[in-house]
């Protein structure tokens, strides 16, 4: 389950940037099907701060100007609220006058003029669309009695990740100076090797390795050694929390270990699990060990031991708890965010393959089955 996206924006954006230069935008905008009102700017100032401007709407004229110290995320809404569930609209402030066309039914933008960052983001997003249209089943989930077409379903949703994936490391690649290249990096940095992000790295740039993106990217980087593919795994030392039974990774040396990341609030995980239970089955007496992490507040574990005891979860089951930040704990050491995530470590140690969702299980099933 994907983190909220404003929430981890308006995080990342508070990044600590004291000393960078602040300079000035001015944003001229029209949005159609709505004569009078007000709308909202949501972003990050002077001094870092979150800003929450407003703009009165004249014949559906609105104007905003303000001081940014980078060309950065905005948010567009019609609400004040940082975490209003309606859907904003986000563009890239620069520091320069842009132009924004938006309608109000529904609540989008249309065209923007003036932003850089905002043309790289439309051809990034005109690529992206061509490669759903060539995968457009791949959210139409089969039934599971249907096996020919589940398996279609899976194919094609690895296939669509592989080329999305793809698609975008080359774009960056292309646009490496582009700050939308910093943003859309800080969240899918996990999709990439640690030799993958150095040449985008490498390539940014002083004033982009400045930002506050590059400054990410570089704490990324140096935080995904221990859980990056081709890397050797952090050892994990804890408790299985339904059997009482010490846990050392170390001393599985020799095995294939599949770790699932899970959570009883999130609802793809609990979908997961039953799947995951039969290949375990399928797996027995095999050279593997499954190890499920269940990252969760304290107040669910028992909610959590009924799951692992319905669905037959016997395997390893350790616990990483949500009521306090653990710089050691295994979500931590793992930079686990996304859920469910799935990481398959080799007999040697060395991380083989990691991916979040179905297509991260999906990306060590097929691993396993080729070793196995």
């Amino acid at each position: 389950m994907k983190k909220s996206l404003i929430i981890s924006i308006y995080m990342l954006l508070a990044v600590n940037v004291f000393g960078q230069q602040d300079s000035a935008f001015h944003i001229k905008g029209h949005i159609s099907g709505l004569n009078n009102g007000v709308i909202f700017l949501h972003y990050y100032g002077y001094l870092n701060r979150l800003v929450i401007d407003s703009s009165a709407i004249i014949n559906g004229d609105f104007q905003f100007t303000g001081k940014i110290i980078q060309p950065e995320v905005a948010f567009i809404k019609m609400s004040k609220s940082p975490v209003e569930a309606a859907k904003p609209s986000f563009i890239f402030l620069e520091p320069t006058e842009m132009h924004v066309e938006m309608k109000n039914d529904p609540f989008s933008t249309i065209a923007i003029t003036g932003s850089v960052s905002n043309n790289e983001l439309m051809e990034w997003k005109a690529a992206d669309k061509k490669i759903q249209e060539q995968f457009v089943t791949v959210n139409n989930d089969p039934p599971d009695n249907d096996s020919a077409k589940r398996k279609l379903h899976q194919d094609s949703l690895v296939q669509f990740y592989d080329q999305r994936n793809t698609m975008s490391y080359n774009f960056m690649e292309k646009y490496p100076q582009s700050y939308f290249t910093g943003y859309f990096i800080d969240g899918h940095y996990q999709n990439y090797t640690i030799a993958q992000l150095e040449v985008i790295y490498n390539s940014m740039g002083d004033e982009l390795q400045k930002s506050i993106y590059g400054k990410q990217l570089l704490n990324d980087m140096n935080a995904m050694n221990g859980s990056s593919e081709g890397t050797l795994a952090a050892n994990i030392v804890s408790k299985d929390y339904i059997s009482n039974a010490d846990f050392d990774l170390s001393a599985l040396k020799g095995k294939y270990v599949l770790f699932d990341f899970w959570g009883s609030w999130c609802v793809p995980c609990i979908k997961l699990l039953p799947t995951l239970v039969k290949e375990h089955e399928q797996y027995k007496g095999k050279n593997i060990v499954f190890v499920s992490v269940a990252r969760d507040y304290n107040g669910n574990q028992n909610k959590c031991r009924d799951i692992v005891n319905k669905l037959g979860m016997n395997w390893i089951n350790l616990w990483d708890s949500m009521d306090t930040i653990d710089p050691k704990g295994i979500t931590t050491a793992y930079k686990v965010g996304d859920y469910p995530t799935f990481i398959l470590i080799d007999p040697y140690g060395r991380v083989i393959e990691r991916g979040s969702t179905e297509y991260g299980y999906l990306k060590c099933k097929a691993a396993l089955e080729k070793v196995l």
